[in-house]
């Protein structure tokens, strides 16, 4: 029988996705943009009978099918020419039989194997409506039940989309558009290639190996509409920003930004039961450790830095959250697998987040105190000099691709204040330019 859920508008509708379900990587079989989007309307509607489940103390039963009446499903995607409810069956079972390899968006080690989409699939009339019905494989099941870290993806803006690429990268940017940093991990370009294809490609006829695309031909084909759709259509602007030696691209990463009027109705993430245990136990203040992770420290980290700092007599600790603070900063340094690259408008390193404990010290590094001097001398200057900066950080900009529309026009009107990645630019430069040894120190020493 079909749990009665109250019907949700779809502009309320946010997916509290587990990261282990942001990127999904085929292996077999593969998914159209539609399929995507129904994928997250049920992920919604799975963890609303989750939470029924545990409201009432009881475990989800492990023969237990969730289920949705097709016309909930589809209302938030369908337009007036779609004929979705008629094709609504082909791309459930199109979930059913595409196998994908899971992977979190910002943590290299943390991939969670490979599984179909969905375990098991039905359709039946229940109450005079076609009902669907589904089931995921234990490895999600797990995670929907005891998500870790997730990110929230608002269907409203989620269903604006129409290319498989940008429905893939939008999901992606959601996990940072909260974050300090305000950008993805930086990744190797192959691994957007994987994260951003809707089906396995076709395997070389010589090798019997899968042949995914170069990196330049799906930007240049795919990755460049996808940023142009996102920007134009939902509540995010991102911008590309690519590593390079000599003419080949190493790294890639996207700076996120969310647009003026666009809330998140709960910015902070989620903290494991296990977690919140661990910080209890040692005496840290929760309100610290969902700041550390609204600033985009995983928990894995966070998780880390507790049972090094287990190892110590409590006794000897004067200061728990100095000392914590400083321990997360050397795990994060040694898990991290992203390369930390230095380059004009990009902040390799991020600040420490402010806590409401102000006798607690923040340890800057040396470029951050660079970049923090730098900020302050530079919003000191004429309007007329701050403007020559935006200029020569926009042309570097616009030389490393990273320069829309709306980043040239605000540039144009005065306004880069409200442009970050320009303003971000501009502090690089004056660095650059008045602290010559010590930004050129900094800069290696960062790396």
């Amino acid at each position: 029988m079909a749990h009665k859920l109250t019907t949700t508008d779809s502009s309320t509708m946010v997916v509290n996705k587990p990261v282990g379900v942001v990127v999904l990587i085929p292996k077999i079989g593969g998914l159209t943009p539609m399929a995507r989007k129904m994928f997250n309307i049920m992920l919604h509607r799975t963890l609303q009978e989750i939470k029924n489940f545990k409201g009432n103390s009881k475990e989800v039963p492990a023969t237990h099918l969730f289920s949705m009446p097709l016309s909930e499903l589809i209302k938030p995607i369908k337009s007036g020419k779609s004929r979705i409810d008629a094709l609504a069956k082909s791309y459930l079972f199109e979930m059913y039989e595409t196998s994908l390899e899971f992977e979190a968006p910002d943590v290299a080690s943390s991939k969670f194997g490979e599984a179909h989409l969905l375990s098991e699939v039905g359709a039946n009339m229940v109450e005079g409506r076609l009902t669907f019905f589904w089931s995921f494989p234990p490895t999600i099941m797990k995670m929907l039940e005891s998500p870790v870290m997730y990110s929230q993806v608002p269907i409203e803006q989620l269903v604006k989309l129409s290319s498989y690429e940008a429905l893939a990268l939008y999901d992606i940017c959601c996990r940072y558009k909260t974050s300090h940093a305000k950008k993805t991990s930086i990744k190797p370009p192959q691994w957007w290639v994987k994260a951003l294809t809707s089906k396995v490609p076709k395997p070389d006829p010589l090798t019997g190996e899968i042949k995914w695309r170069e990196w330049r031909k799906v930007l240049e084909s795919k990755v460049k509409n996808a940023i142009q759709e996102i920007n134009e259509k939902t509540d995010l602007t991102i911008e590309l920003d690519q590593t390079t030696s000599g003419k080949k691209v190493t790294a890639v990463q996207f700076m996120v930004y969310q647009k003026s009027g666009e809330v998140e109705a709960d910015p902070t993430p989620k903290i494991s039961t296990e977690t919140l245990e661990q910080a209890t136990r040692i005496g840290l203040k929760v309100p610290e450790i969902n700041s550390m992770l609204r600033f985009g420290e995983s928990e894995s980290v966070i998780r880390a830095s507790m049972t090094k700092m287990e190892t110590r007599d409590p006794a000897t600790i004067q200061n728990k959250q100095g000392y914590f603070k400083k321990i997360v900063s050397e795990v994060g340094g040694q898990t991290s697998s992203s390369p930390k690259v230095a380059s004009p408008g990009t902040q390799s390193v991020v600040s420490a987040p402010k806590t409401q404990d102000q006798n607690i010290p923040l340890a800057m590094s040396p470029i951050q105190e660079l970049r923090a001097t730098a900020k302050d001398e530079l919003l000191n200057l004429s309007f007329e000099k701050q403007k020559e900066y935006s200029i020569t950080a926009l042309t570097s900009l616009k030389n490393r691709g990273m320069a829309n529309a709306s980043v040239i026009q605000k540039v144009g009107s005065g306004n880069w204040k409200s442009a970050p990645l320009v303003q971000a630019a501009m502090i690089d430069l004056y660095a650059a330019e008045h602290f010559v040894e010590r930004w050129t120190e900094a800069l290696e020493n960062s790396k």
